[in-house]
């Protein structure tokens, strides 16, 4: 079944340039949920945008978080730096349903320190606009 979620589909992309798997398991890439496990993991979490245009209304424009964790410090450092190459800056980003015109990251993003289990966390955010691929 094909998600309509941006995020899903911006899990999906991720996974297809490498970064972990968001549909086999081992699943290591999740939506809007933050699981105690796996230990090595990357996560999407929405966050509220700006508002919608009333000029082009097919237009949206989400902001999102990606949090890495990973028991190795290096490890996740470098997929914080792998995510934010995959899409600082990138235009025209296509996934199933939507296209990115434009995904920007907010900062460069960087260490939150460990949670209660001693494993190394990550943090970045982004900026997109996106509009339904079925628009013409």
């Amino acid at each position: 079944m094909k998600s309509v979620d941006f995020l899903s589909q911006l899990a999906d992309y991720l996974a297809r340039e490498g970064l972990g798997s968001s549909l086999v398991a081992p699943v290591n890439i999740f939506v809007n949920k933050y699981p105690d496990q796996p230990d090595n993991m990357i996560a999407l979490v929405g966050n509220s945008g700006q508002p919608p245009s009333v000029y082009i209304p097919e237009f949206e424009y989400p902001r999102f978080q990606i949090v890495i964790r990973d028991m190795d410090y290096i490890t996740g450092a470098g997929k914080l730096r792998a995510i934010r190459q995959v899409l600082h800056d990138k235009l025209m980003v296509t996934t199933e349903n939507f296209v990115a015109l434009y995904i920007q990251a907010d900062s460069e993003g960087g260490s939150i320190g460990e949670d209660n289990n001693g494993r190394a966390e990550f943090t970045i955010n982004f900026r997109a606009q996106i509009r339904s691929d079925s628009i013409s």
